[in-house]
């Protein structure tokens, strides 16, 4: 994470529309996923008898390790590919060098398939790095149960999977949307602390709050973005002009960015995810002592 904040903050230094441009692109990547995934939900119980017949519990002491970028070796390519595989169904195949892991998707269109490889290519460690994390908080409060009441939870551990895509999360995002769309939660946190930067700064000309108009505030987006991010948005994704940038942007991922433009200020800090994931478990477990098993030693902090 700490790598994807010094780029963000050095691409505004060198050009202060960048956080412009940035949400922009995460917008058409989440949009693009939407569509690629609409159809097949994150299948998180398929995940968790995975992890659990493959002993990653054990394997796999630091969450921390997922914040590292795929590389084709070692407990990274046993944990990560298999993981991302089913966060992105649209990936069809990846090939392996010593260096790096190249994916092809499944996609006719020229301009999809050019964003959901950017999706499989540049955004695929938060979203393996939360479903492990989620999955290893299932997996305590399971051992938990296990050896206090000294019995199975098969039963209680389908309900979980079952509320996991049920479950009302409001205010926060499902856990469907931060499974698929982690780097766009990022991003619109980066984008809602830069707007108060620029406050600070006296550089009131670069803020924009966004009103909750989808079709105003792409458009006032767009013009925020400048000519040379219309050049960096046209060569990226084949975004031509504020009208192409309209039919593009899935109303569902520019409410998954509202979202986050509402919450206080306050909320946004180092301790809001660890309270997002203590809720989300609250609302798929109802134990009263859930909390109390929420932080494995190495901790919950996404926002290293």
């Amino acid at each position: 994470m700490l790598p994807r904040v010094v780029k963000y903050y050095n691409g505004i230094a060198l050009f202060p529309a960048y956080c412009y441009v940035d949400v922009l692109s995460s917008l058409l990547v989440s949009s693009a996923v939407y569509r690629a995934t609409r159809s097949t939900p994150v299948d998180l119980e398929f995940l968790y008898n995975y992890f659990v017949e493959k002993e990653l519990y054990d394997k796999l002491n630091d969450p921390l390790l997922l914040l590292s970028s795929l590389r084709p070796e070692g407990t990274i390519k046993e944990i990560s590919l298999p993981f991302l595989l089913h966060i992105y169904p649209f990936i069809s195949s990846f090939r392996m060098s010593e260096e790096d892991v190249e994916f092809d998707v499944k996609a006719e269109d020229p301009k999809e398939r050019k964003r959901l490889l950017w999706a499989a290519a540049h955004c695929p460690g938060l979203p393996v790095h939360y479903v492990l994390m989620l999955i290893h908080v299932i997996h305590n409060w399971n051992l938990w149960r296990q050896h206090v009441h000294k019995m199975q939870t098969v039963e209680e551990l389908k309900e979980v999977f079952k509320r996991a895509h049920t479950a009302d999360y409001k205010p926060y995002w499902s856990l469907e949307a931060m499974s698929r769309h982690t780097y766009l939660f990022v991003d619109s946190m980066l984008f809602k602390i830069m707007n108060v930067l620029f406050e600070m700064a006296r550089r009131s000309d670069l803020v924009y709050e966004p009103t909750g108009s989808f079709e105003d505030d792409l458009r006032k987006l767009w013009e925020m973005a400048s000519p040379i991010g219309h050049k960096v948005l046209l060569d990226l994704y084949s975004i031509k002009d504020e009208n192409e940038l309209l039919k593009s942007i899935e109303r569902e991922s520019y409410e998954l960015f509202m979202k986050v433009q509402k919450m206080p200020y306050e909320r946004i800090s180092a301790h809001f995810t660890i309270s997002w994931l203590e809720k989300l478990m609250e609302k798929l477990i109802a134990e009263p002592s859930v909390t109390a098993i929420m932080r494995p030693k190495n901790g919950l902090a996404f926002s290293r």
